[in-house]
């Protein structure tokens, strides 16, 4: 699943600035729930204008 590929890479690069993906299409649902419980400093948002906002707001 590609939640667990990013998780894999932030954890392996040691990233810590914040990070908003979007997920849209099969198993979008549960790679959301990954990405948001993965307690790494990750948002996952289904809707692009959204995603937008929150990468916004987490650059003030």
């Amino acid at each position: 699943m590609i939640a667990n590929g990013i998780i894999e890479a932030v954890k392996e690069l040691n990233f810590k600035l914040p990070i908003v993906v979007r997920f849209q299409g099969t198993n979008s649902k549960e790679g959301r729930d990954i990405i948001n419980k993965s307690n790494l400093g990750m948002t996952s948002i289904d809707d692009f204008t959204e995603a937008a906002k929150k990468v916004v707001e987490l650059a003030k």
